[in-house]
């Protein structure tokens, strides 16, 4: 449906039109000159009357001036169309992060949820997100997902191809692992009323997590086990058949213990799901549940006389914990590096193993006291427990997966409850401005002949009366 943008311009420029016609109707002719039969009766100054016109004088003129004000007018006003919607369009999320166990299965369930559509687009997520040209997911990428940056990608689209179609609808395709999500995805999900579709594909397993290590540089081959009882552990890592790590198994000390009274009241929401915390170095047995995708937290215990430490600070990338710590010697000399000291030093080392892995802590936190109740250390204790690395490919609860499908389906056609605005056609406006100038060139040029045939009519006496005499 038409419409205009700045209704005000035209409304100035049919003023402008009346205002030319009213000019145009009040216009004098000079009389036609004609010889008088005696030159008695004619005064010495150039004989003129001025009549009333009673029919229009050079309407062709009038039309012109009037249509060119017109068309200006209406180029000014900004002309726009709502267009009619009609058709189904979809956007697709596709995850191609180090999540997603095969990239293959990802574009066939890409394809399942376009099927139907009239107009498909495609979004390609790991690390960052991106409109794909065609339908080629490409390879998957050995880096963390953001779902979020997707979903923001995807809206975006969503909203330009709403004012196209009728239907638009948006489909994530992912494995949806917890290190993809964060406290922002079904924010940005919010941003978008209508339905949002999750389509479910396998994430990968233990191999494939140790492939993925293995490219990032941070296998086992990056460093060896301790020159203890944990280089055992190191040997017996790639044996034919690890144990696979029981899901939700945790095996701390006991509260008695202050390290294993920190393990039993931190939050482990994101910790791995199966935990186990050695008093001593790693074992055998130790070395075979990480490699079957556990964590192993080697912390020997100290031995010998009380010592309550000096204040030291700990520092990880995004944690911070002073109190009152001894430092003892690092079972392990390579790995990387997961704590350190205040002065940089090693605190606790990580080394893979498997599809999990094994940290060795080099401290002691203080036997006397409260410490290993505050919050610094049961966050510390938490991040000892978090999965190995960076990659934490267990699924989101479903709980959070419903808050991001769980939607009304509201009509593409409205935006957050309002109409979307019409398009401005920006290439009519121009068509306009070019008719306009057209006009005015046809006008001067007809102007300037009807002024030079006045000119002749106005020679024509004189000439006329020469001849007489």
């Amino acid at each position: 449906m038409p419409t205009l943008l700045a209704p005000g311009y035209l409304l100035a420029a049919l003023v402008a039109a009346a205002g030319v016609g009213a000019l145009h109707l009040l216009a004098w002719r000079r009389p036609t000159p004609a010889p008088l039969p005696t030159a008695r009766f004619a005064p010495g100054a150039s004989p003129r009357a001025l009549v009333r016109v009673r029919r229009l004088n050079d309407p062709l003129l009038l039309a012109l001036r009037v249509l060119a004000l017109l068309l200006a007018g209406l180029a000014l006003s900004r002309p726009a169309r709502t267009p009619a919607l009609r058709g189904v369009a979809r956007v697709v999320v596709m995850d191609a992060s180090r999540a997603v166990q095969r990239v293959a299965e990802v574009e066939d369930s890409a394809r399942v949820s376009a099927r139907g559509a009239d107009f498909v687009s495609r979004v390609r997520v790991d690390s960052v997100a991106r409109l794909l040209p065609d339908s080629a997911l490409g390879a998957r990428a050995e880096a963390r997902g953001v779902l979020s940056a997707g979903l923001i990608v995807a809206v975006r689209e969503a909203r330009r191809l709403a004012r196209t179609f009728e239907s638009v609808e948006i489909a994530v395709v992912s494995p949806f692992a917890r290190e993809s999500w964060d406290a922002a995805t079904v924010a940005i999900r919010g941003e978008w009323p209508g339905r949002v579709a999750l389509l479910h594909v396998t994430a990968r397993d233990s191999v494939g997590a140790a492939v993925a290590r293995s490219r990032r540089g941070d296998a086992v081959s990056r460093g060896s086990a301790p020159d203890t009882e944990p280089a055992t552990a190191s040997a017996a890592a790639p044996v034919t058949a690890p144990v696979t790590a029981p899901a939700f198994s945790r095996r701390v000390p006991p509260a008695d213990d202050p390290v294993g009274a920190a393990f039993a009241l931190a939050p482990l929401e994101r910790s791995a799901r199966a935990l186990r915390v050695r008093r001593g170095p790693p074992t055998t047995e130790d070395s075979a549940f990480a490699s079957g995708g556990g964590v192993v937290v080697a912390w020997p215990a100290r031995t010998g006389s009380e010592n309550t430490g000096a204040a030291e600070v700990l520092a990880a990338r995004d944690l911070a914990v002073s109190g009152r710590f001894v430092r003892d010697a690092l079972a392990a000399s390579t790995g990387d590096v997961m704590l350190r000291w205040g002065d940089g030093t090693a605190a606790v080392r990580e080394w893979f193993t498997g599809s999990g892995c094994i940290r060795s802590a080099g401290f002691q936190p203080a036997e006397v006291g409260d410490d290993v109740l505050r919050p610094g250390m049961l966050a510390l204790a938490a991040g000892l427990s978090a999965p190995c690395g960076d990659i934490d490919w267990t699924p989101v609860a479903p709980e959070a997966l419903a808050r991001l499908a769980a939607a009304p389906a509201i009509p593409a056609t409205r935006q957050g409850g309002r109409a979307l605005p019409p398009e401005d056609s920006l290439w009519l406006r121009r068509v306009l401005l070019l008719l306009t100038a057209a006009v005015l060139v046809v006008e001067w040029w007809m102007r300037r002949r009807a002024a030079a045939a006045a000119r002749a009519r106005s020679r024509a006496p004189v000439a006329t009366s020469r001849e007489a005499a």
